[in-house]
């Protein structure tokens, strides 16, 4: 009595099928279905649609397969997807049904049809005509026009592929709800946005590199990181109450908080609409961090107003720096890392108070102290410039000696106020 595998290779040289639709089962044949949808996906794009797509032999992981049985098969299974005419077999001279030399795709959507999966085109149209495109904003029309070109070359688009079309519609909501504002310009955590707005308090988190790549694309922001940039738009991952001191009363029209407190105070971004001035204000000190907030508000009291920005500040928050700066004439200094970051924040602080001097406060360290900057980090620096005559002169010392990062918690807090500190020079600066 023979072997079954002995059997096996006395059968005709055709592949093993389903004889419900003659197709050869791909648990027996992996390599076939392999080969065949590497194929498919350069036929499938548009950019290699108009060119003539092969896939060598030579390519194909394995080939020319050392058991005879594996070969035929996978040689059968090549033939049935040929006769559909999805398809041509091109063989090495003198090795005629023996050897391939290459497989030439003849008709994509034909060889789509055999492997029993959706056209590529035909997948992408289908998801653009579900879209209800008539309320979205210019700016979205134009962003959905460049995704599909970008999904019909094969690639992503504001990191979604034809894969995650389930999300685009949630992206679009998302977008076109934080570009035309939140209500009452409020500031929602990512929570409350996926609830209010996408019908799942988890939606947001997970849309997070999506929406702020859409949105940087919109704003031209291309240098903030996502959490950073949706700050821009009130939306942020847990609403947390403004921290700050200083000669100010604060109303949201029902009541009104004096916060010149010891160490600090933490109001809701409500109170943010309107300011007066308690007593004359010695200066306006911003703070990136919480840790480097927390210290100097415990141990400087020196009749300065000092709000902690929570990284980078929210559109409410800028709003309300700008009704500061206007109410109040005290000179304006921005303490935080020596990163691109901080001073990409100090850039953003002096874009809102344009008639004023946003200096670096203690963002100047001295000739060969603080890390190497990295390349992608010197281009982020020079792409900030100009900022203002000051800035723009410690920028430029940090690119020509190419150090200087530097954490603002390795720096003492000291006021503005303090010579020593004066200029926004740190200890050991030139």
């Amino acid at each position: 009595m023979k072997h079954p595998s002995e059997s096996q290779d006395q059968a005709p040289n055709r592949p093993v099928v389903d004889a419900a639709d003659r197709r050869p089962r791909a648990s027996t044949l992996e390599p076939g279905p392999q080969a065949l949808q590497r194929l498919l996906a350069g036929g499938e794009t548009l950019k290699e649609r108009s060119r003539d797509v092969t896939l060598a032999a030579g390519k194909i992981p394995g080939y020319p397969f050392e058991n005879a049985l594996q070969i035929r098969e996978f040689h059968g299974y090549l033939q049935l997807a040929a006769d559909t005419g999805a398809i041509k077999l091109e063989w090495q001279a003198y090795y005629e049904n023996q050897q391939l030399a290459r497989i030439r795709l003849l008709d994509a959507r034909a060889l789509a049809h055999f492997l029993d999966r959706d056209f590529l085109p035909d997948r992408i149209d289908a998801v653009f005509t579900a879209l209800d495109r008539d309320h979205l904003a210019p700016w979205l029309q134009e962003a959905l026009d460049l995704m599909r070109n970008k999904w019909q070359q094969g690639q992503m688009a504001f990191g979604l592929g034809i894969e995650d079309a389930d999300r685009l519609h949630d992206v679009l909501r998302a977008a076109s709800q934080l570009s035309t504002g939140l209500a009452a310009g409020d500031t929602l955590d990512y929570r409350q946005f996926g609830a209010r707005y996408l019908g799942n308090s988890k939606r947001t988190k997970e849309l997070v590199n999506n929406l702020a790549a859409l949105l940087r694309w919109h704003t031209g922001l291309k240098d903030l990181k996502p959490q950073d940039l949706l700050r821009q738009f009130n939306l942020v991952p847990l609403q947390q109450p403004v921290l700050l001191t200083g000669p100010v009363q604060l109303s949201d029209g029902k009541q009104t908080l004096y916060i010149d407190v010891y160490p600090y105070i933490g109001v809701p971004e409500s109170f943010l609409g309107s300011i007066e001035p308690a007593a004359a204000a010695t200066y306006i000190l911003t703070i990136e961090n919480q840790s480097s907030f927390n210290e100097y508000t415990a141990s400087i009291s020196d009749g300065g107003i000092v709000i902690y920005t929570g990284g980078f500040p929210t559109s409410r928050l800028q709003r309300f720096y700008r009704h500061l700066t206007d109410a109040i004439a005290a000179p304006c200094y921005h303490w935080g890392d020596t990163d691109a970051y901080g001073f990409e924040i100090l850039k953003t602080l002096q874009q809102i108070a344009p008639e004023r001097i946003v200096t670096p406060h203690l963002m100047n360290p001295g000739s060969g102290t603080g890390a190497r900057y990295s390349r992608e980090q010197l281009a982020h620096l020079q792409r900030l410039l100009p900022v203002n005559a000051v800035t723009d002169g410690v920028i430029s010392k940090l690119l020509a000696q190419g150090v200087g990062l530097q954490e603002q918690e390795s720096q003492v807090a000291r006021s503005p106020l303090d010579t020593g500190a004066s200029a926004a020079l740190s200890p050991g600066s030139d």
